[in-house]
């Protein structure tokens, strides 16, 4: 209610999940002492009015998951003291301002989940306190400005599903604390930088559903803190590199759907102790299976569909849900105590038989 506007010495204000409907009254303005505004999950509508930008004491900003539309607010330049923005889930439109480089103490932003076009401004180099940046999930398109590498406290940049264009920048490799990145789904080029191999700290890497193309490089063991990879839907060339098998954290591995040929270096299904999903379907890949051991205890997927795979099915010990459908394999299924942890096999498209009697 606009009677709010009265409570001039309010600090914060807390009302999420409330139920709430309609706009935000204008007299939000009048509280200038304000320092943190948590309105998140409710279905409150319509433009933010033009009277936020008078709160200049405030540090956290919560609008998340409700129907505001229009322009993101404080285009006004005037929340220097803003720690936290918090404004995805919404329908706000128009570009990122341009403005936002002058919240220069700001550590969190995610204005993922709206309908915001244009670039992303190099601007955002200003915000040397920056530990998370999140777009995704917008129209934004070109490139992937490189002078955001300068970021030196960033750990989060996640800015999938959008329009950008145009090679990853070697600079990438400057992102020494990055923990996540996530540029899925949009429309990068080009090849992949060495650069990644420099990002020791990352933990996920997502770079699926893009038009990358060339080789995965041996660089990218040396990330070796990764616990999730993903790869798939792109037109990456060439082998699997084994200096995969050396990730000691890797818990996912998703390069489905490219254009990957040779075999499946045996390190990756040997030493793996923490890996439980493998995805390598819809390639050109060939050789034999890899042999899956006691090294990969925690593996609970694994799908080599609609390759080029020969010879019969290893004797392993096989995880929940198995796949090689679409392969030229033969052979008969192996013993039953080999797969009793089976859930879902499909060897459909091959020539494996049935079981041989014993």
């Amino acid at each position: 209610p606009s009677s709010l506007g009265s409570l001039t010495l309010l600090e914060e204000l807390e009302l999420p999940s409330k139920c709430l409907t309609g706009t935000l009254p204008s007299s939000l303005g009048l509280l200038t002492l304000l320092k943190e505004l948590h309105l998140m999950v409710n279905s409150l509508s319509g433009p933010l009015p033009a009277s936020l930008g008078s709160l200049t004491a405030l540090t956290m900003l919560a609008l998340y998951s409700n129907r505001f539309t229009g322009p993101l607010p404080g285009a006004q330049g005037k929340w220097a003291m803003l720690v936290a923005l918090h404004l995805q889930e919404n329908s706000f439109t128009g570009l990122l301002p341009v403005a936002y480089a002058s919240m220069t103490g700001l550590v969190y932003m995610d204005v993922s989940a709206n309908a915001l076009t244009g670039a992303l401004p190099p601007e955002l180099c200003k915000l040397d306190q920056l530990g998370t940046l999140a777009v995704a999930s917008n129209g934004l398109t070109g490139p992937l400005p490189s002078v955001l590498a300068s970021l030196e406290r960033l750990d989060h940049l996640l800015l999938g599903a959008n329009s950008l264009t145009g090679p990853l920048p070697t600079s990438l490799g400057l992102f020494s604390g990055l923990k996540a990145l996530n540029l899925s789904a949009n429309a990068l080029t080009g090849a992949l930088p060495r650069a990644l191999g420099c990002l020791r700290r990352l933990t996920q890497l997502d770079l699926s559903a893009n038009v990358f193309t060339g080789p995965i490089y041996t660089d990218i063991g040396s990330s070796s803190a990764l616990r999730e990879l993903y790869m798939g839907e792109n037109r990456l060339a060439g082998r699997v590199p084994s200096e995969l098998g050396t990730m000691s954290n890797l818990g996912v591995l998703a390069l489905e759907s490219n254009a990957l040929t040779g075999p499946v270096p045996q390190s990756l299904c040997g030493s793996l102790r923490a890996l439980s999903h493998i995805r390598l379907y819809q390639n050109r890949l060939t050789g034999l299976l890899p042999l899956i051991g006691e090294g990969c205890p925690a593996l609970y997927s694994f799908d080599a569909s609609a390759n080029s795979f020969s010879g019969t099915l290893p004797v392993a010990l096989y995880p929940a849900s198995f796949s090689v459908a679409g392969n030229p394999l033969g052979g008969a299924l192996p013993a039953a105590a080999n797969y009793s942890a089976l859930s879902a096999i499909d060897v459909s498209d091959t020539q494996i038989g049935e079981e041989e009697p014993s």
